[in-house]
């Protein structure tokens, strides 16, 4: 894989398990190990790994908010702008057939699986929804218009 993207950073091991944060050595705001994890998932295809790397980052900026609520609605209005991204990407709103939507559904759930790989990190992302009263939420986020299903990717 190093061969196909010598850019990447390297693979930070059990040391990148060792914080919340875990490592991050080039700055782009996704873990490493999640990083590595999604350019060898998906190799050839560009927009799909962007839109995971974008919903990575958006995961990322959500657990680290922590208590402060507006930093954590901010984060999940990204989080939703990279949902729509790879909904985009998968044709999920283009087709009437099920598998572009099971798609969609499996690329989110295998961005969730490699980012929540720690306890730690599982329960920083349940203590942050908790402290976040029902009903809550400051609004739809600011870029969506209801029934727009294009236009989120980073």
């Amino acid at each position: 894989m190093d061969r196909l993207f010598p850019n990447l950073p390297p693979d930070p091991g059990e040391e990148g398990k060792r914080t919340l944060e875990g490592i991050d050595a080039d700055g782009d705001g996704v873990r490493d190990d999640v990083q590595r994890a999604i350019y060898r998932l998906e190799p050839r295809d560009e927009r799909k790994r962007r839109a995971m790397l974008q919903y990575a980052k958006a995961l990322q900026q959500m657990m680290l908010a922590g208590t402060n609520q507006e930093a954590y609605f901010d984060a999940s209005d990204e989080a939703f702008y990279a949902l729509i991204c790879i909904d985009e990407v998968s044709g999920k709103h283009s087709s009437v057939r099920p598998e572009p939507a099971i798609e969609a559904e499996i690329t989110i759930e295998t961005v969730e699986y490699l980012f929540y790989n720690t306890e730690a990190r599982v329960l920083a992302d349940l203590e942050a929804e908790a402290l976040i009263p029902s009903g809550a939420y400051k609004k739809m986020p600011d870029r969506w218009l209801p029934g727009q299903t294009t236009g989120f990717c980073e």
